[in-house]
């Protein structure tokens, strides 16, 4: 049996170890029914009190710190997790079911939104997609106007040339054979009249051959008659034709054919040739006061490429590609210059397309130009 001074030694290492959180610690039990046993008792129930606290302080931490790690993986955006339920439905169980609650709320809110983004992303699109075709439509809309308003103008322009160029004749013609009805007219008169009676009527049956053939290029109406054609022979034709015209006016007229001497035959519209040689050589002749004009030819590869060059007074770069417009001449507004509808460049164009060839320029203004288009040597 121990003695009370070594029962009183074992409880004081008891409560020692206690102290230590070692709660698996008893005290044994005596049979002597004392004040020692009955301390012995109270400190063993205490024992088992704090054992039983410290088993529910793990249980809270361990619940808490769930519930803290399921609330921290959804703020950083992890729905996946949630918090486990205990079979004792106690305040933390209530807790962690709120916690799953307001999760899935999160979750199905964020979803929702997203679906709005998408949502909102497609229309953003939509509208994107509508506001550009809306920008373009309207720039479309801003360039047809600005070329109708241009047409008209270039349109009035030609009108109004036109009728000059068709009055201007017809007074003379009309004038002119007022006065040979006049008895008393000497012959030398008599004869300048009639030849100026004639050139009026050739300026007048041009401007209105112009006007048919523009008519037919627009509407398609356009023949093509492909015959062999011999284009030495048809640049001499075009240099003997227009020699007279440069000589009236002092105008060195030459020819640069490099083409071999023996004869060079093709497959084209020989007439349709003839035409823009035609109002090439006369627009060089008229606005050409003093120099030289000169037509060339070359062959390159498959095809032949003509050049008619002027020192006349040029045309400016930024009208350069108008003049192959129809109703437009180099400067519009200084046309009744110069006589001519302002088609002659027009159809040529035309012509030349038509035979499978391109047409373009050179120039530079008080120095001249230079106009060159090609022709396939098979059509």
């Amino acid at each position: 049996m121990k003695s009370e001074i070594e029962r009183i030694i074992e409880m004081i290492n008891v409560l020692n170890e206690t102290a230590k959180g070692n709660y698996d610690i008893q005290l044994a039990s005596s049979h002597q029914d004392d004040d020692l046993n009955q301390l012995s008792e109270v400190i063993n129930k205490v024992i088992d009190s704090l054992k039983n606290q410290t088993v529910r302080l793990d249980y809270v931490d361990q619940r808490i710190n769930q519930i803290l790690e399921t609330i921290q993986h959804v703020a950083n955006g992890d729905y996946s997790a949630s918090c486990n339920l205990s079979i004792e439905k106690d305040i933390f169980d209530a807790l962690a079911f709120g916690v799953n609650m307001m999760k899935d709320d999160i979750k199905s809110g964020i979803e929702e939104i997203e679906r709005k983004n998408k949502r909102l992303m497609q229309s953003n699109k939509e509208y994107k997609a509508l506001h550009d075709e809306y920008k373009s439509q309207n720039k479309k809309l801003l360039r047809a106007k600005e070329k109708a308003e241009e047409s008209d103008r270039l349109k009035s322009a030609f009108l109004s040339n036109m009728s000059h160029e068709i009055r201007t004749p017809m007074n003379g013609i009309i004038g002119f054979s007022k006065l040979l009805k006049n008895p008393k007219l000497n012959g030398n008169k008599r004869q300048k009249y009639i030849d100026i009676i004639e050139k009026a009527g050739h300026r007048m049956l041009n401007t209105i051959n112009e006007i048919i053939n523009i008519s037919k290029i627009e509407s398609g109406l356009v023949d093509i008659s492909i015959t062999e054609v011999n284009i030495n022979k048809k640049i001499e034709e075009m240099y003997q034709f227009f020699k007279s015209e440069t000589d009236k006016k002092a105008i060195h007229f030459s020819c640069n054919n490099k083409l071999p001497a023996q004869a060079v035959i093709i497959k084209s519209d020989e007439d349709k040739i003839s035409a823009i040689l035609t109002n090439l050589i006369k627009n060089a002749i008229k606005f050409t006061n003093q120099g030289e004009i000169i037509i060339g030819c070359i062959s390159k590869e498959q095809h032949l490429e003509f050049s008619v060059k002027d020192t006349g007074i040029g045309i400016p770069i930024d009208r350069q590609k108008a003049i192959f417009n129809r109703f437009e001449q180099g400067d519009i507004e200084d046309k009744l210059a110069f006589q001519g509808s302002g088609l002659g460049l027009t159809i040529s164009k035309a012509y030349v397309e038509i035979l499978g060839g391109t047409i373009w320029l050179e120039s530079l203004v008080g120095k001249g130009s230079i106009f060159y288009f090609t022709v396939p040597m098979k059509h």
